[in-house]
């Protein structure tokens, strides 16, 4: 948390809350946290922000009398004032939720940034499936990021690879929605009839491989003129690249 403080007296002013919002989010027992807390909410009465410097003057208070540490004099003035008792009462974690992401982003800022698509979600509804070419795919989960994306819709990641059991695993650091196009994937739309495989829940709309999941979402019976938008995917039985549909749509 401590680095956290240390590069909010680095950055422009306009970037100091992230710093601090994740600074007071890293899990650190409260003991270490009173001085940082006492700062936080200096910078937030400079801004004028009662409520919320209250919520963390009220948390640091909570904590040194737990601990039987006296109220600094500053922190006393500060609840002696007007601005202090007047201000509302409200989660602590309130003003962090939005700075996180920027938090993030400040940490991560010398990866590239690569424009990725949306290719739906996991059967649980927690993690974002995404193509970023056509041999290279990940997810990332929802609740690390406030967003809600929906199959097509591109995305800016910053993201890293570990080596596990051999593989490569990606990991999202940052992502943002976008309408810039896709750094490297290729994409193509195709109308034709949807031909279903006997005994199978999957299909083809010409050349381009429509799983089940995209079959499942969408109202187009066999035979009907449909129109697929699809990426280029690596077909590991093939073993080369194929046409892979994301989205489907009846005719």
């Amino acid at each position: 948390f401590w680095v956290w403080g240390l590069l909010a007296e680095l950055v422009s002013s306009d970037q100091v809350g992230a710093c601090y919002a994740r600074a007071l989010t890293l899990g650190t027992p409260e003991t270490f946290l009173v001085k940082m807390r006492q700062r936080v909410a200096g910078w937030l009465i400079d801004q004028d922000r009662w409520t919320d410097a209250r919520a963390e003057i009220d948390r640091l208070v909570q904590t040194r009398q737990a601990t039987g540490w006296p109220i600094p004099a500053k922190v006393q003035q500060w609840m002696n004032d007007t601005h202090y008792t007047q201000a509302g009462t409200q989660s602590i974690s309130h003003w962090y939720g939005n700075l996180l992401a920027e938090a993030n982003a400040l940490l991560w800022h010398d990866l590239p940034e690569t424009v990725a698509l949306v290719m739906g979600t996991d059967p649980t509804g927690r993690y974002v499936n995404m193509a970023i070419d056509a041999h290279t795919t990940g997810s990332f989960p929802l609740s690390k990021f406030d967003l809600q994306p929906t199959s097509g819709d591109r995305v800016a990641i910053r993201y890293t690879q570990q080596e596990k059991a051999g593989r490569l695993q990606l990991h999202v650091q940052t992502v943002a929605m976008t309408e810039a196009p896709l750094t490297y994937l290729e994409t193509r739309t195709l109308k034709g009839p949807l031909r279903l495989v006997r005994g199978k829940a999957i299909g083809f709309v010409g050349d381009v491989y429509v799983p089940a999941n995209v079959l499942t979402d969408a109202a187009v019976a066999g035979d009907e003129l449909a129109t697929v938008d699809a990426v280029a995917s690596w077909d590991s039985v093939k073993k080369q690249v194929g046409w892979r549909a994301f989205r489907i749509r009846k005719e």
